[in-house]
């Protein structure tokens, strides 16, 4: 049961939600181990990584990390500046990008998700989240740009102390690798929103994050905490799937052009069986091809 909320009725009003840059800067060197904690430099649009595994799921990965033209409006400084504002620690941020929708297609025929990443709020304009290779803490600020969406939801904390001991368990999980295998019951790896319930659920059990079932597996989308009982949707994205097609809409209407050529050439030749292939070949054609086009034109 999701409960509309707002920065207003906070009850600890934290300062600083945006910090200038060059403290952010001051903060990356942090050696832990062979790597940095707190990862440098990376700028690209929130939820947006590179994915290492090999074989079909890696081959499946980098499908979905595929970028095709949007003509969604990217952030503004001004919705920026309002996510900025409504932070609290422990906060859990949902992401949709526009430029990616491989994923959301992925996300939605699995889980039934709007949206394709979380992260969790540390504070201070940081974010914790699990991303291609394992997880690992990362500047929030320089990221929300481009044509992403963002939801900013806090779940039902029992109490501020709570919220501190959730953070301090994802931090002990930063380096865990990245789970391609999606297995919620091995949490030797993560991926993003598993990782936030297993950092939830060692400071409070009844923190139940509601899970989705694909092929007899439970699998956490990002959208479960949208359903967490209690739940308050402080910032909302819009993310909806259906919706969010429009944005590749000359894609889908080339892809529509090709498989009816396609369709009429093949049946023309060998009938129904010929007409289908020629539709299959002649949608996956067009939509190249508008593809094509749009980033000659662009």
């Amino acid at each position: 049961m999701l409960i509309q909320g707002s920065s207003a009725h906070r009850p600890i009003q934290r300062p600083a939600n945006h910090i200038p840059k060059p403290e952010i800067e001051e903060a990356c060197p942090t050696p832990v181990g062979d790597r940095l904690d707190f990862e440098c430099g990376n700028n690209s649009p929130l939820g947006e990584g590179n994915f290492s595994a090999a074989g079909v799921t890696g081959k499946m990965m980098q499908w979905t990390a595929r970028e095709l033209p949007s003509n969604q409006t990217p952030m503004s400084e001004e919705e920026k500046q309002k996510i900025l504002e409504s932070l609290e620690p422990g906060d859990v941020i949902l992401t949709y990008a526009s430029h990616r929708p491989n994923l959301g297609h992925l996300e939605y025929w699995t889980t039934g998700a709007d949206y394709t990443h979380c992260a969790l709020y540390e504070g201070y304009g940081r974010i914790i989240e699990t991303l291609g290779s394992e997880v690992m803490r990362s500047p929030l600020i320089d990221r929300l740009h481009g044509t992403i969406k963002v939801a900013v939801v806090r779940p039902p904390y029992k109490n501020f102390r709570d919220r501190g001991l959730v953070i301090r368990e994802a931090k002990k999980l930063v380096g865990t690798p990245y789970d391609y295998k999606f297995d919620n019951k091995d949490a030797s790896e993560l991926y993003c929103s598993e990782f936030i319930e297993v950092a939830m659920k060692r400071v409070d059990p009844d923190l139940d994050v509601p899970d989705a079932s694909f092929l007899g597996r439970d699998i956490t989308a990002p959208d479960a905490f949208l359903d967490m009982k209690g739940a308050k949707l402080i910032h909302d994205g819009r993310s909806d799937y259906w919706k969010n097609q429009l944005h590749q809409w000359p894609l889908w209407v080339g892809s529509a052009v090709g498989a009816g050529l396609g369709t009429a050439l093949g049946a023309s030749f060998g009938g129904g069986a010929m007409g289908a292939l020629g539709g299959v070949i002649g949608a996956v054609a067009g939509f190249e091809g508008t593809l094509a086009a749009s980033r000659f034109l662009k």
